[in-house]
């Protein structure tokens, strides 16, 4: 079965951009008072400046404009393309979860509009999964395998303590992934 082609965010019309771009900056009351509190928390806990325009936020932002693109059917069947809620959720979370040094995840859609993110180094994971609805999910294990986190994530200040977590163990692993593999940002151009 041979999948449909994809036209890559450059090859969009500047009037389809646009509108992807509109579909990603959609938001409730209750995302805007997720990212807030989420980014405001993380970024505290950590003293890190705002790095809205990292590199990984840069790459996450293309990819999520590539996922939210697809055409329905994308998978040969009736898939949809993620959705804006699912989209919006993700790129918040991962400015939450993420610094200058964190090692870029994976990132696909799901065959029900959702999205994910995910990090492997040796046998630990981390990952971030966003429903269509945009309810999300994380989990983390540490380097020998063994489940840290495995929930569902609140809106609001309930989901602080699992962030912090969540943000500690993916440092820890992109420290790691920097000394054995000093250019492993070259695997993302």
């Amino acid at each position: 079965m041979r999948l449909p082609e994809v036209k890559r965010p450059e090859a969009f019309s500047p009037e389809l951009h646009s509108l992807i771009e509109r579909k990603l900056q959609f938001s409730s009351g209750n995302q805007e008072l997720e990212d807030t509190t989420l980014r405001s928390a993380a970024d505290a806990a950590v003293g890190v400046e705002n790095f809205s325009t990292s590199q990984l936020l840069h790459y996450a932002r293309q990819k999520v404009v590539e996922l939210a693109a697809l055409p329905v059917g994308w998978d040969g069947e009736d898939a949809p393309p993620s959705t804006p809620a699912a989209c919006t959720r993700m790129l918040r979370l991962l400015r939450a979860t993420t610094s200058q040094a964190s090692v870029y995840p994976t990132l696909v859609t799901d065959y029900e509009g959702g999205i994910s993110a995910e990090w492997r180094a040796g046998k630990q994971k981390a990952a971030i999964e966003i429903d269509a609805a945009g309810e999300a999910y994380l989990y983390v294990t540490n380097q020998q395998g063994d489940e840290l986190l495995a929930d569902h994530l609140p809106m609001g200040q309930d989901a602080y303590a699992l962030i912090r977590t969540f943000r500690h163990e993916l440092s820890g692993m992109s420290s790691r992934v920097e000394k054995v593999n000093p250019a492993w940002r070259s695997l993302f151009e």
